[in-house]
């Protein structure tokens, strides 16, 4: 028999009872997209278990199998048909600034929540051209192992275009198994003007000059910075 509701990345045991005088090994044979035989472990004379990580999302059958010292080999006869479902979880709390000057680094978090636990979980950071990424900020960020109920936040820094536009970014979460989560999309305006102040700056000085004197001038940014 198999642990029931099992979802794929999750860890799962299955058992068998199997009995005999001269016993060697036992087995069970996993059928799903290829075959898998794992070895199991007795826990008393008589009743053997192991611990299999359930893989991707399907239907999938399993026999067990046991021989004796000398090769007797003997089986469970039917196949045990069960199914792996995708696992539970969600993007949450998206960050990022709804505006930015040309070429300026800006700060994206988010944040995914498993209600299921995942293996090698990656947060992949999708953005148009023009975008880069800082250094130690790669875009598919390694998120590693999540436990029931746990969440993990994900950074970049990443520079926006030069060209002004308003841009749409997302994050894709996958985990080992190929299951995959999306996250909302963050609206970036990159504009000259986008953060109330402009790049351009007045600059006031003499019009003449003194020769072996100090020159001075003022300069401020045009919305008064």
């Amino acid at each position: 028999w198999i642990t029931s509701n099992i979802t794929s990345g999750e860890s799962i045991y299955i058992y068998a009872n199997s009995s005999d005088e001269n016993i060697n090994t036992v087995w069970v044979s996993i059928n799903g997209t290829t075959q898998t035989n794992l070895t199991m472990t007795n826990s008393s004379a008589t009743e053997f278990n192991i611990t299999w990580t359930a893989s991707a999302p399907g239907n999938y059958q399993l026999k067990v199998y046991a021989n004796d010292t000398i090769g007797n080999l003997n089986n469970s006869m039917d196949w045990t048909s069960f199914t792996i479902s995708s696992p539970n979880a969600t993007s949450q709390n998206e960050t990022a600034p709804s505006s930015a000057l040309p070429f300026h680094v800006i700060k994206v978090t988010t944040q995914l929540n498993a209600t299921d636990p995942l293996r090698d979980t990656y947060a992949y950071l999708n953005t148009p051209s023009g975008f880069t990424f800082l250094s130690n900020y790669s875009q598919n960020k390694a998120l590693g192992n999540f436990t029931y109920n746990q969440t993990k936040t994900a950074t970049w820094f990443i520079s926006v275009p030069i060209t002004e536009a308003t841009y749409s970014i997302n994050v894709t979460y996958t985990d080992y198994y190929s299951n995959t989560w999306n996250s909302s999309n963050m609206a970036v305006q990159v504009s000259s003007s986008a953060t109330g102040s402009a790049y351009l700056a007045s600059v006031a000085g003499s019009p003449e000059v003194v020769t072996q004197t100090d020159y001075y001038v003022e300069s401020y940014f045009t919305s008064s910075g």
